[in-house]
């Protein structure tokens, strides 16, 4: 595909009776051709007012229609077609004259009744429109690959800038994890089996011996009991705003993250939109003493033998009592490495130095607890949003070393195919967060057409006339097109981005409401 040099002067009149002389900018014209008034030329190409708005009325819908009108300008206006890519339109155009042929058949409507119904259902008038809807539709994704370069290994474009934004709007972090599932998901009064006691307090142990042999990667490469995260060593990858995970794992580590390791900046929670009444862990996050992992271990076969009432004993046997006292509990906790902490609460300062020594991983990182309906997960947070490295943690593509001491994401796979399937995770991730799929929105809602017309805009490949003001919406406000279409914008994406941050509101509300009833429960 050939890239034409995108030098567009959108003059955009405001209805066919605006007159004008000629105005100069970057060699386009404005003038009149078959009595038609000029508002763009590209290269040899003229268009219309007419062909730019149609008649569209400045209502809503209509600057919604100015604003597709001009997006598809852009793109037709800046792209060559290439050989291949008109093979696949083409091939579009006759799939789509197949299923017209077939249609009309099965129905006995003719090819012509059918192939109208049918370019209708596409909001298109005739088979010049269907071409150019093909065309725009194969073309998108050389504009996107323009603006966000995902080839490996490249940097080029807007890849780095907008990586960056993602670390600061969407707040990924990087997880390691391990799951020791618990079969019975009731919260603290549950019951724990003899062998699911014994593999807690088995991993429990090992990450609180560490060395060689009981690494975090290790350990839940041999014990976790999440198939999907144990083959790669317990690597869950990026985990962001927008993943969707369970509450109590999700939620739980943002509180981690606002209240204990990043105590101290006030950024942390506005961007994961901790409440500003959620003080439930204030006074700190609980503490699991290891001497009760060790007890829980040695107490894992005891029973208690009546046979008058089974369930009732049931629950009094040691492993149960152990296991709803300390760890059958939706709220974060930590385990204390110190075997004789009489420690109930840990604390964190503002530089995130907890109060109490805690069982880390292998780099230093606290290991965090949360009980969930699939069992307890012990997690290790790799990276966090928040450090001042992150940004260069997802960029970094090659060891130029840039930051001292710093493990790129990329650079941490051992082979070439490891480091660009590494590379494609972040590609991903930062795509569903600028094209809107992170945040729930459909394929025809996404928000990075948008996006990419700002970029040109900012770039200045397009301009508007800004001389021209006309009057537009329901109370006839007066703009210029340029502020209309960026207003137009602005407010889709606003609104989807109000609809996720809701989301993420009700999903805290939730959250604090579970935790209240553990407080109820422990009182």
């Amino acid at each position: 595909m050939k890239v034409r040099t995108l030098a567009l002067s959108l003059l955009l009149a405001i209805t066919l009776g605006v007159t004008a002389g000629c105005n100069n900018n970057d060699g386009v014209t404005r003038s009149k051709e078959n009595g038609k008034e000029i508002v763009l030329r590209v290269g040899d190409k003229s268009i219309s007012v007419d062909d730019l708005f149609n008649n569209l009325v400045l209502t809503k819908d209509g600057v919604e229609g100015v604003y597709n009108a001009v997006d598809k300008v852009v793109i037709l206006s800046s792209f060559e077609v290439g050989d291949e890519q008109q093979k696949e339109i083409d091939k579009k155009i006759k799939d789509f004259e197949d299923s017209v042929r077939s249609d009309a058949s099965s129905t006995g409507l003719s090819y012509t009744a059918m192939r109208e119904i049918k370019l209708a259902e596409l909001g298109l008038k005739n088979m010049d429109e269907l071409k150019e809807y093909y065309t725009i539709q194969v073309l998108r994704p050389e504009v996107e690959e323009l603006y966000f370069p995902t080839e490996y290994p490249s940097v080029a474009g807007q890849r780095n800038e907008l990586i960056k934004e993602y670390v600061e709007e969407a707040a990924p972090m990087h997880l390691k994890h391990i799951l020791v599932k618990v079969a019975d998901s009731k919260l603290y009064t549950g019951f724990i089996s003899e062998s699911e006691a014994i593999t807690l307090a088995r991993v429990a142990t090992r990450l609180t011996d560490g060395g060689s042999l009981n690494t975090f990667k290790r350990v839940a490469y041999e014990e976790s009991q999440d198939d999907g995260s144990r083959v790669k060593s317990g690597d869950l990858g990026i985990v962001d705003r927008y993943t969707n995970y369970v509450t109590e794992f999700k939620y739980g580590l943002y509180a981690y993250l606002a209240k204990g390791l990043h105590k101290g900046d006030e950024k942390v929670s506005e961007v994961l939109n901790v409440p500003a009444d959620f003080d439930i862990y204030d006074d700190g996050f609980r503490v699991i003493p290891v001497s009760k992992v060790k007890e829980l271990a040695e107490k894992a076969e005891e029973t208690v033998d009546n046979p008058d009432n089974k369930s009732e004993i049931t629950a009094t046997y040691p492993r149960n009592e152990i296991f709803n006292e300390y760890f059958n509990f939706p709220s974060v906790a930590f385990l204390a490495k110190d075997p004789e902490s009489t420690a109930t609460k840990v604390t964190f300062d503002e530089n995130g130095n907890p109060s109490v020594d805690l069982v880390t991983d292998e780099n230093g990182n606290p290991i965090v607890l949360v009980r969930s309906t699939y069992g307890i997960h012990f997690i290790s947070v790799t990276k966090s949003a928040f450090d001042e490295d992150t940004v260069a943690y997802y960029t970094e593509v090659k060891d130029t070393n840039a930051v001292e001491g710093l493990d790129p994401y990329i650079l941490q796979g051992s082979t070439t195919s490891e480091k660009k399937t590494r590379y494609d995770e972040i590609t991903s991730a930062v795509k569903n967060y600028i094209n809107g799929a992170a945040q729930g929105l459909t394929a025809d809602q996404n928000i990075l057409k948008y996006r990419i017309f700002k970029y040109f805009l900012e770039k200045e490949d397009i301009t508007f006339n800004n001389e021209l003001e006309f009057e537009y919406g329901y109370d006839n406000k007066k703009a210029n097109l340029e502020t209309i279409v960026l207003n137009y914008i602005d407010a889709q994406v606003s609104y989807k981005k109000l609809s996720v941050d809701n989301t993420i509101e009700l999903s805290w509300l939730n959250y604090k409401r579970q935790l209240e009833r553990e407080i109820e429960q422990r009182a």
